[in-house]
């Protein structure tokens, strides 16, 4: 029987993650507004800055740095300073304090694991020529510690961290195993699935997470889950 990989999308996929950084953003958008008193911009002028500043960066800094910690600290403190550029104010260094150690939050524990991910991993785990995978994209001590803090690393044979487009890595796996063999699972269109589209391989869509940089019109049909609880079932399908 040949080898069956299975490939893992770690953020939103098996650990929830997009909720800690809606949430963070709202913090940071608050502290802004506090510290202008009755002089605060709208909501909507503090989100739309840093949206813009942080789609810059993503598309402008190097690909080894664009998903580390550094970028969002750097988008929201320039966030902060153009908007007192922009009302006649100076920015205060406590307020450049706080909006670090909100950001910092992010990248450390606690993180939750997604519902029904880890009696799915067990089963998954348990077939007989089955490789478990993870391949994500972002800072390699950020997601290993995600890995090692919720205990999910048990299960895979391979963590793979890149800052680069995951397709290099699923066409390894394709040329090594067969393309038939090896299934891409992840909740982004843009980082997960289209990729794997590209790759040849098989995929499973398990929508979450709403990161507006995130989303990209699909490339083809595939096959679409809404809980990782009925994943097993889709594999076997797919798979077979």
């Amino acid at each position: 029987m040949e080898k069956k990989i299975f490939v893992f999308d770690l953020d939103d996929t098996l650990i929830d993650t997009d909720y800690k950084f809606e949430l963070t953003f709202c913090d940071c958008i608050k502290t802004i507004l506090l510290s202008f008193e009755t002089r605060a911009p709208q909501i909507d002028e503090v989100l739309d800055a840093a949206r813009a500043l942080d789609n810059h960066k993503l598309a402008t800094y190097p690909v080894e740095t664009r998903y580390q910690p550094q970028r969002l600290y750097d988008t929201w403190l320039e966030t902060y300073a153009l908007l007192c550029e922009k009302h006649g104010l100076k920015p205060k260094a406590h307020v450049k304090q706080q909006l670090k150690g909100l950001i910092g939050q992010n990248f450390d524990a606690p993180w939750y694991i997604i519902p029904g991910a880890e009696e799915t991993l067990e089963k998954l785990k348990d077939l007989p020529d089955v490789e478990l995978h993870v391949l994500t994209v972002g800072d390699v001590q950020v997601q290993q510690r995600k890995l090692q803090s919720t205990q999910l690393i048990r299960f895979f044979k391979h963590v793979q961290v890149t800052t680069a487009d995951k397709q290099a890595y699923l066409e390894q796996l394709a040329k090594e195993f067969g393309a038939g063999n090896v299934t891409m699972i992840g909740n982004s269109l843009k980082s997960d699935i289209n990729p794997a589209l590209r790759a040849g391989v098989n995929v499973v869509h398990i929508p979450r997470g709403n990161w507006h940089h995130a989303y990209e019109e699909p490339e083809t049909e595939f096959t679409t889950v809404r809980d990782i609880r009925d994943l097993v079932k889709a594999l076997e399908q797919t798979t077979n």
